[in-house]
């Protein structure tokens, strides 16, 4: 059937709650007083962006209590009002509202991703294997999963919070800078996890900005993902914690980017592996790129290391 506003001003919105999942697949929908999605296990399904309605947000309500109410994309389409990770059950528990994205689709947020509600951070997983492409800076206050080997694609400069976790767990997946420098807080990679991928593919030099710690499961475990160009620009990735601490930042992996690695501030970096600097833009006698160390920087290697003028 139809979902449409009534007469007389009177506005139609759309609540699904209760462990349900619903399936929209009418596309002359015309409610326009918006979409809330709330509690654990209760899903959203649509295949065209029409049956989202005319007007409104999108609240992803987990409800303080660790919910994870879901929005499921099953087809290609683009978004251009906002999303809100609302939490309104008053308890100081967070939640992690999650946007599905069928392998082979993507979906593209024009509006701004938002927390709201009392405390707790309120945070995002990206499941599925599809592409989430996120075109406005997101303001929420919660941490960013891949769990689903999807991408999350940046479409604009900072498109993520700047000073939260970007975590890779379970099949993990890829963050595409997509030619847009971006800061995170941590950038960290769980027990397990099978692809943890930062990369650029589109032909721009980039900044990975990094301003708490790159590092495993835990402060003490070595990141387990890769960082690289891509088929874009190069990427140079910048370390930059003013806060300091005793635990430095791992790199534990080989990796392909070119830009360079900047120690700007704070804590020393602490690498494992050869290439895990980067990869020399020219490659005759050379095993990683360069590096940068600010005053107060230092350098921590388990393994051989080589620096040539």
């Amino acid at each position: 059937g139809v979902l449409s506003d009534g007469t007389n001003g009177h506005i139609l919105a759309l609540s699904v709650k209760g462990g349900f999942t619903l399936v929209l697949t009418n596309t002359n929908s015309a409610y326009s007083g918006g979409i809330t999605i709330a509690g654990s296990n209760s899903t959203l399904s649509v295949n065209d962006v029409r049956e989202l309605g005319s007007g409104g947000t999108i609240s992803l309500s987990g409800g303080g209590s660790g919910a994870t109410p879901t929005l499921l994309i099953t087809d290609n389409m683009t978004f251009s009002r906002n999303i809100i990770l609302l939490n309104t059950g008053g308890a100081t528990a967070g939640n992690s509202q999650t946007i599905n994205v069928s392998g082979g689709k993507t979906f593209t947020v024009g509006g701004v991703i938002s927390s709201s509600g009392s405390t707790g951070a309120q945070s995002l997983q990206l499941t599925g294997a599809g592409n989430l492409i996120l075109n406005t800076p997101a303001t929420y206050n919660g941490s960013t999963t891949l769990s689903g080997g999807g991408t999350l694609q940046m479409g604009t400069a900072n498109a993520l919070p700047q000073t939260q976790t970007v975590l890779f767990s379970g099949t993990g997946g890829t963050l595409d800078l997509a030619g847009n420098s971006t800061t995170v807080g941590r950038l960290q990679s769980a027990a397990g996890v099978t692809t943890a991928l930062v990369t650029n593919s589109i032909n721009s030099a980039v900044n990975l900005n990094i301003t708490d710690e790159l590092q495993g499961d835990s402060a003490t475990t070595r990141w387990a993902g890769t960082i690289q160009d891509g088929a874009g620009g190069a990427v140079a990735v910048h370390f930059n914690n003013a806060n300091g601490g005793n635990v430095g930042w791992l790199l534990g992996t080989a990796n392909d980017y070119i830009g360079g690695t900047f120690m700007d501030a704070g804590n020393p970096l602490h690498i494992t592996a050869d290439l895990s600097l980067g990869r020399a833009p020219v490659a005759p006698n050379t095993t990683i790129g360069s590096l940068f160390l600010a005053n107060g920087s230092s350098l921590n290697a388990d393994a051989s290391l080589a620096l040539n003028a």
